[in-house]
């Protein structure tokens, strides 16, 4: 990965701090067996609310990919919140 890639870790963090949330990020994560392959679930937690869940072949593919659909969930609220809705 380039670090010129910006991970979605990053931009759920970015996110968050726009609004004084940073503090309030959490992960629960869960490992399946087998152990020589497992498969992990991560989900992200804003203030204890689910916003984003997903797989991975390890626990930070998971979190990214778990962070990717929170950084989605947290713009598509913001475009509502913005539009009236």
């Amino acid at each position: 990965m380039s670090s010129r890639t910006t991970t979605n870790r990053t931009l759920l963090n970015n996110l968050l701090q726009e609004t004084g949330d940073s503090g309030k990020l959490s992960w629960e994560d869960v490992e399946f067996p087998p152990k020589h392959n497992p498969e992990w679930i991560s989900k992200v937690l804003i203030n204890g609310v689910e916003y984003g869940e997903a797989r991975g072949a390890t626990k930070n593919q998971a979190r990214e990919n778990a962070a990717g659909r929170a950084v989605e969930a947290i713009r598509k609220d913001r475009a509502e919140k913005a539009g009236g809705k």
